[in-house]
This record gives structure tokens, C-alpha cells and sequence, in this order.
């Protein structure tokens, strides 16, 4: 399997809205590459929480997807190990849209360490997070 056709199937399988934390939650790739994933959440009423703020879970749920598919571009099913988020900022109630970007920062051969910054629709930086992943099995096997 090439890296594009990996890199099509992730994106196939992560952007299905039957699973909740994925597609279901409004998830869309904009970019994947070996060793990175950006991906954007239009946002809605649902993201949101009762005291008028993006909830927290959303920007957990972005910056786990994204990070596990970051690390999972080296050939890999991936699980996660540890996380750590920063809430830097909340998004403002105009905010449109959730964007993520995630960077492996570390490969190696049973961990992925990943640098995830997440970011409004006007560039404003709203957390940071470092993840890291147990490399699986190979897609191969999946697919």
C-alpha cells in the first residue's frame, strides 16, 4: 500500500459519522502527510456547553483523532498512552470553526510522541497538548 492509498483510507475511515468521536462529531482531514495531520470541526450549537463556551471534550476529542492519525501515517494502528492538554483560551461564541494541527515529534518503535496545537478560525492559538501513542499493528492487517 503506497502512503497516499494509507494516508485516503485514514481519512475514509476517521471522517464516517457513524463513529461518535470522528465523522460523527463534524471532523473533516484538511491535511495528512507522514508524520502530521490538520484537521477542522465546523462548529454548532451541539459543540457547545451550558455556560456559552466550546465544550472542553471537543478540543480532548480533536486533539486525540488527530494525533492518533499523525502517528498512524508511519504505517500503524495506534493507541493512546498519555495525554496532556493546555486550555489556553476559550473560543468565542462567534468562533466558527475548531482547527488542529498535529505533528510527531518522536517515532519511535513502540511510541509516537505527538505536538498538537489547536487553533480558531482567526488564527488565535486556543490549547496545546502532548500526546503519545503505542504503535499496534500494521494497517496492512486492518485494511
Amino acid at each position: 500500500m503506497t502512503d497516499q492509498e494509507l494516508f485516503d483510507r485514514l481519512k475514509a475511515r476517521i471522517e464516517n459519522p457513524k463513529w461518535l468521536f470522528h465523522g460523527g462529531m463534524g471532523m473533516k482531514i484538511v491535511d495528512i502527510h507522514k508524520g502530521y495531520c490538520e484537521a477542522e470541526v465546523l462548529l454548532e450549537e451541539k459543540h457547545g456547553n451550558p455556560i456559552g463556551t466550546i465544550h472542553g471534550g471537543l478540543y480532548l476529542s480533536l486533539a486525540d483523532n488527530i494525533g492518533g492519525i499523525a502517528s498512524a501515517t508511519f504505517g500503524t494502528s495506534v493507541t493512546t498512552v498519555s495525554s496532556h492538554l493546555e486550555f489556553l483560551t476559550a473560543a468565542h461564541p462567534e468562533t466558527k470553526k475548531l482547527i488542529g494541527k498535529a505533528t510527531v515529534i518522536k517515532e519511535g518503535h513502540r511510541i509516537c510522541v505527538v505536538e498538537i496545537r489547536l487553533y480558531d478560525d482567526t488564527d488565535r492559538l486556543l490549547a496545546t497538548a502532548l500526546y503519545e501513542y503505542m504503535k499496534l499493528r500494521p494497517y496492512s492487517e486492518l485494511f
